[in-house]
């Protein structure tokens, strides 16, 4: 049989993620051409939107925004102004920009408040809170090495009754909003 098979055919969609910012693959290969120390597409990626806020907010040179990137001294806040270019409006960016600037928070929280601005928070899970607590157990051990395990769970003890009783109040309230709203005047 002399049939003629098609092993790859040329509408095949491509795998993998969409490119965001690169046009094509030479694109991006010309990114990592100016970026060798980029390893990750992340990485890239954040480099990207760390250009874009740092083209709105004066490539480092506005002294108003020295806190978040000084050229003069060779300092930039990366991981923070990656976030702040994902803001899509540059007024807002400008804005927000100079409210961490006054505020001058950890990075982490300045992660959070961006994110909580642009309404891009992860959502709350129990695995996460659980982490937190993890994290928070964790550094007070090491802070106190004299500390007890014993004196870990009394205090999970005592936080644990205080959560009952604000879920008891929160209840509470709500029932009696609900059973107000739903008496009628007689």
């Amino acid at each position: 049989m002399n049939a003629i098979t098609e092993n790859i055919s040329i509408n095949r969609p491509k795998r993998g993620r969409p490119y965001l910012f690169f046009t094509d693959a030479n694109d991006k290969r010309e990114w990592i051409r100016d970026n060798p120390d980029a390893r990750t597409d992340r990485t890239l990626v954040n480099r990207v939107y760390r250009d874009m806020a740092l083209s709105v907010l004066g490539d480092g040179y506005k002294p108003e925004f020295t806190w978040l990137a000084d050229v003069k001294a060779g300092r930039f806040k990366n991981t923070i102004l990656a976030e702040l270019g994902r803001v899509d409006d540059d007024h807002e960016l400008r804005d927000l920009a100079l409210e961490l600037c006054q505020r001058k928070l950890k990075t982490a929280a300045v992660v959070a408040l961006i994110r909580s601005r642009r309404g891009a928070q992860k959502p709350a899970t129990l695995n996460s809170i659980t982490r937190c607590l993890q994290g928070s157990i964790n550094r007070w051990r090491a802070a106190n090495p004299s500390g007890t395990w014993a004196q870990v769970r009394e205090a999970l003890q005592i936080l644990s009754v205080a959560v009952e009783g604000r879920l008891k109040r929160k209840q509470a309230a709500a029932a009696s909003a609900s059973g107000s709203t739903s008496q009628s005047p007689g």
